[in-house]
């Protein structure tokens, strides 16, 4: 019998592992899997019997693009080999990542092709089923979508011992940390907002993080050393990110609007404290109501209150969040029943 094959398209390993994390349960249980456009998942299906390309962010498409007509041509080619890939039994997934891409250059395209997916995917993967009534403005088939939680990133990083970050809480006071790319769409201002908020409070502040522009970086910069909170205005590496997130107690999200947060399963698989915008897909994820919200008044001089006992509470709580986080292979069963 032939092995069943994976192509995954965006390959977006390099640069974050929920990639590797997500196909790793796969692998071990004898799939191959690659990353690889719809024409190299074509090819593979004419040597193969059995071959499932999985469809992730859809900017990828347009990265190359620099007028509508690029745009057109992208997508025109990929329905048309998507449509080729189907003719030959191929198997699709597309896992729905956000509401829009964050810099939707090109609108029209990108609804076109997330349309198109609808229509023609076998399966639709989302991380929550509260992001069913976030992407309303789609026609979902209920049938088509499976729940695939985003799993946690313990022990990716680097050892971390939960008894620690208690340890640190009971003798030590709080630190702030806004982790994750500065983008526009994180509401920068509420950031810096927080940011100074807490330094009122002498609470030691890091943003660390690669601003989207030379300008962003330098207003960043210029704001943080005005009020003291610190800065490392880059890409992180990945020893960068455990000693961050080991050091730090509190994580900030900032969103106008998000489907899924792996720097929300990031903060959680270190223990740390959530302070984050109140968004619905956020507040489904607070099973235990142990987040603080930044719509909240004076959430800043709330958190500097707070008991050591109410702090390490709401540590384990977001610890044992993560431990439920698991990346699972459950959903196989589902595709294998569909390409036997």
């Amino acid at each position: 019998m032939n092995k069943t094959h994976i192509l995954f398209y965006p390959d977006y390993s390099s640069g974050n592992p929920y990639q590797k994390l997500l196909y790793s349960a796969y692998i071990n249980k004898g799939w191959s899997v690659k990353a690889g456009y719809i024409d190299e998942a074509i090819s593979t299906l004419k040597q193969n019997n059995k071959t499932v390309f999985h469809m992730h962010w859809l900017n990828a498409m347009f990265k190359t693009c620099k007028t509508d007509e690029d745009a057109w041509n992208a997508i025109n080619d990929f329905i048309r080999l998507i449509r080729s890939f189907k003719q030959l039994d191929g198997f699709v997934i597309w896992t729905i990542h956000n509401h829009l891409p964050h810099e939707n250059r090109f609108r029209e395209q990108d609804l076109r092709v997330r349309h198109f997916l609808c229509f023609i995917a076998d399966r639709i993967y989302l991380h929550c089923a509260s992001h069913v009534k976030e992407l309303n403005y789609l026609p979902l088939k209920i049938d088509k979508i499976r729940i695939h939680r985003h799993g946690s990133y313990l022990g990716y990083y680097g050892k971390f011992d939960i008894n620690e970050r208690i340890e640190k809480l009971k003798n030590s006071k709080i630190k702030v940390l806004f982790m994750g790319m500065l983008r526009k769409y994180k509401d920068i201002n509420n950031i810096l907002s927080l940011a100074k908020q807490f330094r009122e409070f002498d609470i030691e502040v890091m943003i660390a993080g690669n601003p989207d522009s030379d300008e962003l970086k330098t207003d960043i910069a210029h704001k943080c050393s005005d009020i003291g909170a610190k800065t490392i205005l880059r890409r992180l590496t990945e020893i960068e990110i455990h000693q961050l997130c080991s050091e730090y107690d509190v994580g900030i999200l900032s969103y106008g609007k998000i489907l899924t947060s792996g720097t929300l399963k990031l903060y959680l698989s270190y223990g740390m404290i959530i302070v984050a915008s109140n968004v619905p897909t956020i507040v489904s994820e607070d099973r235990y109501h142990t987040f603080s919200y930044t719509d909240e008044n004076d959430i800043c001089a709330k958190l500097h209150k707070m008991s050591k006992d109410e702090l390490i509470e709401k540590a384990k709580v977001s610890y044992l969040l993560a431990t439920e986080s698991c990346w699972s292979a459950s959903l196989l069963d589902d595709i294998k029943t569909e390409l036997s």
